[in-house]
C-alpha cells in the first residue's frame, strides 16, 4: 500500500471512529440501545419526521417532469430517473395545503411501499433527527387529513415531532387514486 492510500484509510478510520462515538447510547441492560432515525421536513407549516426505514432514496426534484394528463392538481408529474420512470407527488398539495414552492431546501422523498413507488415532493428538509426509546411519547394529535397519517411522535429539546407514516401514505386510497 502505498503511503497516500494508507493515510487516506486512517484518516476514514478516524472519522467513522469519532462518528460512532457520537451516535452510540449506552444502555444499561444489553450493552446498547438504538437510536430511532427520521428525516425531519416541513409539510403544511408541521415539522414531521419520515422514517428513514421507509425511505428508500433523497433526491435533488428533477429538472424535467413530464405533466400527467387527468391527474389530480397535486400530482406534479413523472420523472425518468437512472431509466425508471417515478411519479412526483406535492406532499403538502395531497394534504390540502397549497402546492410546494420548491427551492434549495426542498427534495423527492423516494417511498417503496409494496406496490406503490413513488416520490414526494417536500419542502423544508432539515436533515436528520435521532431519537432513543425514551423520547417516544404516547400521542401527537394533529387535526387535519395529515392527522390520518401521524402514528408515533418524538419528544426533544427542539419540542414534539410528529412522525409521518410512510406505509400508512401509500396504503390509502385517495393517494392511490392519482387521476381527477
Amino acid at each position: 500500500m502505498n503511503p497516500d492510500t494508507a493515510s487516506a484509510i486512517e484518516i476514514l478510520q478516524d472519522i467513522e471512529a469519532r462518528s460512532l462515538a457520537r451516535t452510540t447510547v449506552v444502555d444499561d441492560q444489553d450493552g446498547f440501545a438504538s437510536l430511532w432515525a427520521g428525516l425531519a421536513f416541513k409539510v403544511a407549516g408541521i415539522r414531521v419526521l419520515a422514517p428513514m426505514d421507509e425511505v428508500s432514496e433523497i433526491l435533488i426534484l428533477p429538472s424535467r417532469l413530464t405533466r400527467v394528463p387527468g391527474a389530480k392538481v397535486w400530482v406534479k408529474g413523472i420523472a425518468n430517473i437512472r431509466g425508471n420512470l417515478l411519479p412526483i407527488i406535492d406532499l403538502q398539495a395531497f394534504l390540502g395545503g397549497k402546492p410546494i414552492v420548491t427551492n434549495r431546501r426542498s427534495r423527492v422523498l423516494v417511498i417503496n411501499r409494496e406496490d406503490v413507488t413513488t416520490g414526494l415532493l417536500v419542502g423544508d428538509v432539515q436533515g436528520m433527527r435521532h431519537f432513543s426509546d425514551d423520547q417516544s411519547i404516547a400521542s401527537a394529535r394533529i387535526e387535519g387529513v395529515i392527522g390520518h397519517f401521524i402514528q408515533a411522535a418524538y419528544e426533544n429539546d427542539d419540542g414534539i415531532w410528529p412522525v409521518l407514516s410512510m406505509d400508512s401514505l401509500a396504503n390509502d386510497e385517495r393517494f392511490r387514486m392519482a387521476a381527477a
